[in-house]
């Protein structure tokens, strides 16, 4: 194998289905790495060309500041549509806090079980990439836990991170604009050039890998932990109960840092606006930006809880309630302190009845 490339038990369903010339699908599924989609950029031409198979389809499923915990809540709108054989999962990038790196391996748990119960012969890959210099000195705390999973699954993994690292140390690249070809157009992310600096080594592997899964596929090792088996995603705009509310485009959309909402986030304008939640489940989590404060009650649960959040224009990650039993919960919210702009929540579990949100109860 290749320094890119760890095969381990391959991708046989998916090879043998580009061998046949059948219809594939790789679904790309990540963060803004994969969004802009530099390292993806030779792949297709690739896959055609090693498989003789034109019907391959590769759709991008990358968002912006997104990491592995956030990424099991998109499973259901942005996988599963897409009736994947092969899901790429790039998300080691922005695996850096302390509570992120603790998240990924429950998180890739529930990722792969959302995506086997709706495709129960879909495959899986890992991408890792990391910031500049991130990885000169070795692979990066996440890398190795993605690492730990792949090594327990079976799947292969392509080891972008460390390629970036050797073509800069060799000379061949540098991380910004100068005399050598840059590998990113802004410190992070892929620059044209990293198409054929990173994108061609990593096609030429997963060509590699297609080589190297021939055999009839293995029975699937069952996932270990299964409390994000079950994700819900909800935007705070169709939840307003109390007050006046602003919904729209906020002011920072065209560069927001994080894919934090789709269409509408909400912004309570006068103090004492709410917003309310029916669910089954045990947590929930708020994608919000500004300089203001919440007030959280979850029916049954005597003390309220104080969401703070100071990002300014920026993007950030709440914990919104506390861990709570498993079962059907009423979650309360009311701003104390502005401005806030308030975007998805997150749910571990499921938006239930009693939730006035046209096309979220499912």
């Amino acid at each position: 194998m290749t320094a890119v490339l760890r095969a381990r038990d391959g991708i046989p369903r998916f090879a043998r289905r580009a061998r046949s010339g059948e219809p594939a699908t790789i679904v790309a599924y990540g963060t803004s790495m994969t969004q802009f989609g530099r390292y993806l950029a030779r792949l297709p031409a690739v896959l055609e060309a090693v498989s003789g198979n034109a019907r391959i389809r590769l759709v991008n499923r990358g968002f912006r500041g997104y990491f592995t915990f956030a990424g099991a809540f998109r499973v259901a709108d942005a996988v599963l549509p897409e009736a994947p054989d092969l899901v790429l999962l790039e998300f080691a990038h922005n695996d850096v806090e302390a509570d992120a790196l603790a998240a990924i391996a429950p998180a890739l748990d529930g990722i792969i079980a959302q995506v086997r119960a709706a495709h129960p012969d879909c495959e899986f890959a890992f991408v890792y990439l990391a910031a500049p210099g991130a990885a000169a000195a070795g692979p990066t705390p996440a890398m190795r836990i993605h690492e730990a999973v792949a090594d327990y699954y079976g799947y292969p993994s392509f080891d972008l991170a460390t390629l970036s690292e050797a073509l800069v140390s060799a000379g061949a690249a540098g991380w910004s604009a100068g005399e050598l070809p840059a590998l990113t157009w802004d410190g992070v992310h892929h620059s044209d050039a990293a198409a054929e600096l990173i994108g061609a080594p990593f096609a030429a592997a997963f060509a590699e890998l297609l080589r190297a899964s021939p055999g009839p596929p293995v029975a699937p090792k069952p996932v270990r932990e299964r409390s994000l088996a079950q994700t819900a995603r909800v935007p705070v705009a169709v939840l307003t109960k109390a007050g006046p509310w602003a919904n729209g485009r906020p002011p920072n959309h065209d560069t927001r840092n994080c894919d934090a909402y789709d269409e509408a986030a909400a912004e309570p304008l006068v103090l004492q606006s709410a917003f309310r939640l029916w669910f089954e489940g045990r947590q929930v989590y708020l994608w919000a930006m500004g300089d203001g404060l919440l007030e959280v009650a979850v029916g049954g649960i005597a003390e309220r809880f104080n969401v703070e959040v100071r990002s300014g224009s920026e993007w950030s990650f709440h914990t919104i309630s506390p861990r709570l039993a498993h079962g059907k919960h009423l979650l309360d919210a009311v701003a104390l302190r502005l401005p806030l702009v308030l975007g998805d929540l997150f749910i571990v579990g499921r938006v239930s009845a009693g939730t006035e949100a046209p096309g979220v109860v499912k």
